[in-house]
């Protein structure tokens, strides 16, 4: 028990003082927090980016793009009419929806006046 009050005396004390620093630097413990493990972590491990690198530069071999060409003759055309194209998968949902609602129904009659 006298250990975890310990830790927790460690914790307050920390937060403690998170929060007074923070407040000298105008921003919030929480951001001090992570800036702080952040740079003490990066430095220890070594950063992966180089200073001024964009994420672009740092994911860039791993970012691309296909030609739909290549797959689908003459292009899948993915990015051609898409606002109607998503209107048309809704219509035919909303459709196909109705439908066996309507068969849902007419089975129950059908099986009510069997009855």
């Amino acid at each position: 028990m006298k250990n975890k009050i310990a830790h927790l005396n460690d914790a307050i004390k920390i937060k403690v003082v998170l929060q007074h620093i923070a407040h000298q630097q105008g921003t919030t413990a929480d951001l001090l927090a992570i800036d702080s493990l952040t740079k003490l972590f990066m430095t220890l491990a070594g950063s992966p980016t180089r200073e001024g690198e964009t994420m672009t530069d740092f994911l860039g071999d791993f970012i691309g793009c296909i030609d739909s060409g290549e797959i689908v003759p003459g292009g899948a055309n993915m990015s051609e009419f898409n606002g109607r194209k998503f209107g048309e998968i809704l219509k035919k949902k909303h459709v196909e929806a109705n439908l066996s609602d309507r068969e849902r129904y007419n089975k129950s009659v059908d099986k009510w006046i069997s009855d």
